[in-house]
């Protein structure tokens, strides 16, 4: 299955780096996905020109995954609420 998301812009660039013998994990696949899903739509929607990137590594024996991009950002008054349940930022 493809990757759609909305607010996808052709100026955007989307990159996967990472190790090509990824471990074996014990996840929730839906949640996971779910996960990577919001991650990516968030990040293509406020990037409309640059680069996304999505990287993996293993390091002590865990697995991580991170996405990052070029976009507008976040204000740094906003950090420390970003994570809380139904916020979003007056960008929106």
């Amino acid at each position: 299955a493809g990757f759609r998301a909305q607010g996808w812009r052709s100026e955007c660039d989307l990159k996967l780096v990472g190790a090509r013998n990824l471990p074996k994990i014990f996840a929730d696949r839906d949640r996971l996905k779910q996960i990577l899903t919001n991650l990516l739509s968030n990040a293509l929607a406020y990037t409309p020109e640059g680069v996304v990137t999505v990287q993996t590594w293993v390091e002590q024996e865990k697995l991580w995954m991170m996405v990052k991009d070029t976009g507008i950002g976040i204000e740094d008054d906003n950090i420390p609420i970003v994570f809380q349940r139904f916020w979003r930022s007056e960008q929106s």
